[in-house]
């Protein structure tokens, strides 16, 4: 099942990653129009993201560990770019994504905010789990170090 997951949660970063290409300019195209970039047809893929999550994953804890993942992706990601942790989850999400997106992909399968934290070079996301009460031990969390673990 984990490993199901996080194909589609690979294949779902793809896509966003997609949405964030600029199209370009081929040299060979009649009059030189603006041709799709590499990878994406001429659909929008905004908003794809969170409108595929939760129809796939209708189970809250596993849309919650989906979204942990990716989040987990987009910081290691923006980290690399930067060469430090964002300040929050807001600053991680790609800027193609529709704001509906954005504020479903900052919340768990129970539709409660993820809780970020920085300390040093680490990082902490935490989802309240199916109780709602942070620091409980049904919490949902990805670390640095540690995704979340199949329930």
């Amino acid at each position: 099942m984990l490993r199901s997951v996080l194909e589609f949660v690979c294949a779902a970063c793809w896509l966003a990653s997609c949405a964030t290409t600029p199209p370009f300019v081929h040299p060979t195209s009649p009059g030189g129009h603006t041709l799709p970039a590499p990878g994406r047809d001429s659909v929008s893929h905004k908003g794809v993201i969170a409108d595929t999550d939760e129809m796939v994953f209708t189970d809250p804890v596993d849309l919650t560990h989906v979204r942990l993942v990716r989040l987990h992706w987009f910081i290691r990601e923006g980290e690399s770019r930067t060469g430090e942790l964002p300040p929050s989850l807001k600053h991680v999400l790609p800027q193609a994504m529709d704001a509906q997106s954005k504020v479903q992909m900052l919340r768990d399968g129970w539709n409660r905010p993820f809780r970020y934290r920085r300390s040093g070079d680490d990082f902490e996301i935490r989802s309240a789990g199916p109780d709602g009460r942070f620091g409980s031990a049904d919490d949902i969390v990805a670390t640095r170090s540690k995704l979340p673990s199949e329930g």
